[in-house]
């Protein structure tokens, strides 16, 4: 039986020989020798059939079957009788199957480099060796170094940002093809002046997002001037959050005091809508299932539900349904499904209260309660200056099942004694900005009640943020049309902190026209650097430059 030449690497350049199988080190070793009657001179290039001599190399090969593979190749040498050439003795190449001075098959090599440059050095070792082609970590990475990522095509749309080789200390730029969503190349600096050379050797690009750095600005003008520049409407709207939080910032005291007073009113507005509500204590005694020992629970709507998917689990497995085939029905997990079928009753939503220790204090609660006093932590304490022996938890579900009862929403927290829910929870500066600046529809009306009431008690700060939010809805929305009009009313606003802002985006007036005109947004570029950061971590932030770019460019 012959062996298949298709295992064999280039048979038209090759003949075999003999295949040999050694048992002891698994490895198979495969005799070949050259096929072709004559030679081309490396120097002079001319065809040349003398021989000279012989002699034998050992490659590596790709593995047969989890085995090494081992190519023991006789390769001749010829004289050269070209007079003019320096070189008298040379050694025939094979330039399909392996590399002058190789140890490795040129497709050996290729699968090599392609692990390395998805799994990277001790990655791609590790795992060269589990697939029969055992290799060092420091041959990985110098065969990835061999490989000339060049740029080969010059994208139309460019994408720019900067990344952090070493965060606050030195960082590059990354370009992206915003139409094929790929990195192009990856720059040491972000620098215009690198920039700019790169672009003056890749001649062709029509249009190039950036954000809004005067750097990237100066690049793309002078490396391109015929593009078409386009600022992220992210960095924009970030931009417009740093100029408004200089504002609040000003006004911090005036707007601290205007944001406590709201609270005030909130938390009075509560404890109104408290004395207005039934009290606990008629709750209890209009409730017909309570009892002397503790009132009965009544059956949520997440109990409802919950025993109606029991039911339903119960019915189909008795049907014939596997539990899995229940899961994936219901949308359940199957732990939980296995749980379902093992309850032999169905659920009790009422669950009544054995005797507890609170029995003989629960008057002095409901007592209290209805003298305004809702936080358990204080009822504890009362109860303990009264011989009470339970823990604090017995209290704490006693007075949350009251609120309930009384119709209170739940409490969240405590500030100084008082019940506060998120609604009155103290807005700081950052939580404000992100209320004027968030779209309207995604505001709750608490929420919307706080920049409602903000802006009637401030009238000087009212410009500023409907000049905020105008801005916001016009990127968002990209209404160029807005654009002159609203820079006008930035320098009429008075607000120095607007003003300056406004002139900002008058220098880049171009890119700004172009972000609310055109649809081209720098987010893909921000997503190839999450990948960048992605890779640098798992070269633990020791890959160089050069290994950083290829296994970017690779992927």
């Amino acid at each position: 039986m012959k062996t298949p030449t298709i295992f064999l690497p280039d048979p038209s350049e090759l003949q075999l020989e003999a295949v040999q199988i050694e048992e002891n080190v698994p490895q198979v070793i495969i005799t070949m020798m050259t096929a072709q009657p004559a030679a081309k001179c490396p120097v002079c290039h001319e065809i040349m059939q003398r021989v000279h001599s012989h002699y034998w190399r050992t490659i590596g090969d790709l593995p047969w079957a989890g085995i090494p593979v081992a190519l023991h190749l006789q390769v001749r040498r010829f004289f050269c009788r070209n007079p003019l050439c320096k070189r008298k003795i040379f050694t025939e190449r094979i330039p399909t199957v392996v590399a002058p001075w190789g140890r490795r098959t040129i497709r050996l090599t290729d699968a090599q480099q392609a692990i390395g440059l998805v799994s990277g050095g001790t990655g791609g070792a590790n795992l060269c060796k589990i697939l029969a082609m055992p290799i060092s970590i420091d041959t990985v990475l110098c065969q990835m170094r061999q490989l000339n990522r060049a740029v080969t095509s010059t994208p139309r749309v460019l994408g720019v940002d900067d990344w952090a080789q070493r965060k606050g200390q030195t960082y590059g730029t990354i370009l992206v093809d915003l139409e094929r969503s790929e990195v192009i190349d990856l720059l040491p600096d972000r620098t215009a002046e690198t920039l700019a050379q790169w672009l003056c050797e890749h001649p062709g690009v029509e249009i190039i997002s950036r954000d809004r750095a005067e750097a990237y600005a100066e690049g793309a003008r002078n490396g391109a001037p015929s593009a078409t520049q386009v600022a992220d409407r992210w960095h924009l709207l970030k931009n417009l959050a740093e100029a408004l939080l200089k504002v609040l910032e000003q006004h911090h005291p005036l707007l601290e005091r205007t944001l406590r007073n709201l609270q005030t009113e909130a938390t009075t507005t509560l404890s109104s809508a408290v004395v207005e509500t039934p009290s606990a204590q008629e709750a209890m005694v209009s409730t017909p299932e309570t009892t002397d020992d503790c009132p009965v629970v009544q059956p949520t709507a997440a109990d409802k539900r919950r025993a109606q998917r029991i039911e339903q689990a119960q019915q189909l497995y008795q049907r014939g349904w596997s539990q899995r085939a229940i899961a994936a029905h219901l949308n359940l997990d199957s732990k939980t499904v296995r749980r379902y079928l093992r309850l032999t009753m169905p659920l009790s939503p009422q669950r009544r209260g054995r005797r507890s220790l609170l029995d003989p204090f629960k008057p002095y609660l409901l007592e209290r309660w209805q003298a305004g006093c809702h936080n358990a932590a204080q009822l504890f304490r009362e109860l303990q200056s009264q011989n009470f022996q339970g823990r604090s938890t017995i209290v704490r579900h006693y007075v949350k099942e009251l609120r309930q009862r009384s119709g209170l929403p739940p409490r969240t927290r405590h500030s100084q004694g008082v019940a506060v829910t998120p609604a009155q929870r103290p807005s700081t500066l950052r939580t404000l900005l992100w209320y004027i600046l968030r779209k309207p529809e995604s505001l709750s009306d608490d929420e919307q009640l706080i920049v409602n009431q903000l802006i009637a008690a401030h009238p000087k700060l009212a410009v500023t943020i409907s000049l905020a939010q105008d801005f916001a809805a016009m990127v968002r929305q990209r209404q160029v049309e807005q654009l002159p009009t609203w820079l006008h009313r930035a320098e009429q606003s008075g607000s120095k902190t607007f003003q300056t802002f406004a002139r900002s985006l008058l220098r880049d007036y171009g890119a700004i026209y172009a972000a609310l005109s055109l649809p081209w947004s720098n987010g893909p570029t921000e997503g190839h650097v999450n990948r960048l950061k992605c890779l640098k971590r798992q070269m633990y932030g020791r890959a160089k430059f050069d290994l950083l770019r290829l296994r970017l460019l690779a992927g």
